[in-house]
C-alpha cells in the first residue's frame, strides 16, 4: 500500500526524511497523523557522501543533489513502505509525481541495483 509523503531533506543518494500520512484517512492530512520517518530506497545503492564517482555511478555529494532536486520539486510523492529497517531506516519504494525515484536516479548514474 502506498502512502503519500511530504519530503523534508535527503541524507545521501538513497536515504531521506518524509513525513509519511499514516492516517489511513480517505483525505490526508500532515497536521494529524503524520510522522517523520528515514527512508531507505529499496533495492537501489548510492556511493557514501564524500566519496567519488566509480564506473558505475556518480559521487555521493551529486547523487543526494539529484535525489533533492527530485523530491524538493515534487509535486506529489508516494511512499511503498517495506516492513523492514536498514540502520534504523524503513526501506521503501518512492515514487515522485508518478515516476519511480530509483529508475530515475539509475538512469542518472546516481544509484546501482542493490539488495536492500
Amino acid at each position: 500500500m502506498c502512502v503519500l509523503a511530504e519530503y523534508r531533506r535527503a541524507h545521501d543518494g538513497d536515504s531521506y526524511s518524509l513525513l509519511i500520512d499514516t492516517s489511513g484517512d480517505s483525505t490526508p492530512s500532515f497536521d494529524e497523523g503524520a510522522e517523520t520517518r528515514w527512508i531507505r530506497l529499496r533495492d537501489y545503492s548510492a556511493i557514501e557522501l564524500g566519496k567519488p564517482a566509480d564506473a558505475e555511478r556518480c559521487s555521493g555529494n551529486d547523487a543526494r543533489l539529484l535525489a533533492d532536486t527530485a523530491l524538493s520539486n515534487a509535486e506529489e510523492i508516494l511512499v511503498e513502505l517495506k516492513g523492514s529497517y536498514s540502520f534504523r531506516r524503513h526501506l521503501a519504494w518512492v515514487w515522485f509525481d508518478g515516476r519511480s525515484l530509483g529508475k530515475l536516479l539509475l538512469e542518472r548514474r546516481a544509484v546501482r541495483h542493490g539488495r536492500r
